[in-house]
């Protein structure tokens, strides 16, 4: 669970077809910046299922079918103060 500026934020990284494991490389209490590696996946294919608290207010924008390329905004957060 991260505690972010726009509410608390659970990232789970999901091992799928032949992964061998999901390395977690971030630890308890470390502030971990955007971009900085929180996990990375061995051997396999992978995804990551991200929950935001609804005061978050998050708005998807990704479309489905749609690939997009790693470092495109597929979403924007309109936090409820």
């Amino acid at each position: 669970m991260l505690d972010t500026s726009i509410g608390l934020v659970a990232v789970l990284p999901i091992g799928m077809s032949q992964v061998s494991s999901v390395v977690m490389t971030a630890e308890v209490g470390v502030t971990v910046r955007k971009g900085e590696e929180l996990s990375y996946f061995q051997f396999g294919g992978s995804d990551i299922i991200v929950v935001f608290e609804a005061k978050s207010n998050v708005s998807i924008t990704a479309q489905v079918g749609t690939h997009y390329k790693m470092g495109t905004r597929i979403a924007q957060a309109f936090p409820v103060c």
